[in-house]
């Protein structure tokens, strides 16, 4: 008997981007502040299952992308659509890194996406030279307001690296230029 499902092995991204460029769609919703959704799908008459579709969702949560599998009614009462669906900002990101240099119908959309999730998401992301100043900052004494004025990060970024590495429930003094209310942070 021939199995349906493609062996792990024959999943790549260029496989994955293959698809993408044919079955694939950047969807923005711009009522929520250009919110990026990406999504496989494919057709599935007589309810007879997607394995592909199940397969590619598989590889993305290998790769650590946030995907889901779900089906989705068409229009017609004998068939419906099999899709794996990414919606975290982060994720969407990742996705189309991982795809860009196979990329050929789709990629300008998706080189475009991906500066738009830079410039909305500039502030949650940090590069390690970031999270070290931050550190840096905060072993200084710094409070978080001030540090992420240092930085250029939101107040929220600045508390989940330092949740990250262990330093948020650090009591401290205060540093160079603090003054003297600060907010010491209890364990």
């Amino acid at each position: 008997m021939v199995s349906n499902n493609i062996p792990t092995n024959a999943l790549t991204w260029e496989y994955i981007a293959g698809f993408f460029d044919g079955e694939g769609c950047i969807f923005f919703m711009k009522y929520k502040n250009n919110h990026v959704i990406l999504y496989i799908g494919q057709g599935d008459k007589n309810n007879t299952p997607c394995h592909v579709i199940e397969d590619i969702c598989d590889f993305l949560k290998g790769e650590g992308i946030k995907a889901r599998f779900t089906h989705y009614a068409a229009r017609s009462p004998y068939s419906r659509e099999a899709r794996v669906i990414v919606s975290s900002s982060a994720s969407c990101r990742d996705w189309l890194i991982g795809m860009l240099p196979f990329l050929r119908v789709k990629k300008q959309k998706a080189i475009e996406t991906i500066q738009l999730l830079d410039t909305k998401m500039k502030h949650r992301w940090t590069s390690p030279r970031e999270t070290k100043t931050i550190l840096e900052l905060r072993q200084q004494g710094y409070g978080i307001k001030r540090i992420a004025k240092e930085v250029s990060k939101t107040h929220g970024t600045v508390k989940n690296v330092l949740q990250a590495n262990n330093a948020y429930n650090e009591r401290f003094k205060p540093g160079p230029a603090v003054g003297t209310h600060y907010r010491l942070h209890k364990k």
